[in-house]
């Protein structure tokens, strides 16, 4: 799911670099998903949409273009009343894909701190 190529050209390579994005990712993305899933409770759906679009962001410097198309859907969804319930069961199908994502940036985390 995740490509660091994109990462990588980024940042000219630089694995410093690449590991304190990685790392700043993780450590984000709990916090990104708890305050969507209070914006979507609380018909906060600006809220919503807007960390919908920051963790789209980060799925997308790794490349992972399958997540960010269903966070993109998500983001556009939660905007348009007519399609906040689609939006809103997509969300929760991603939430369980986005502790997927952590788990694999955690590996990534581990390989590259051992080269």
């Amino acid at each position: 799911m995740i490509d660091l190529a994109y990462l990588t050209q980024l940042t000219d390579g630089n694995t410093v670099l690449i590991r304190s994005m990685i790392d700043g990712i993780c450590a984000d993305l709990p916090l990104q998903k708890k305050e969507a899933d209070e914006a979507i409770q609380e018909k906060r759906w600006k809220d919503a949409a807007r960390q919908a679009h920051s963790l789209k962001t980060s799925a997308g410097y790794l490349s992972a273009e399958s997540l960010v198309l269903q966070l993109k859907g998500v983001e556009k969804g939660l905007m348009i009343p007519e399609q906040r319930k689609d939006a809103i069961v997509l969300w929760k199908l991603v939430k369980k894909r986005l502790a997927d994502f952590k788990n694999e940036l955690s590996r990534v985390e581990i390989e590259a701190s051992d080269t």
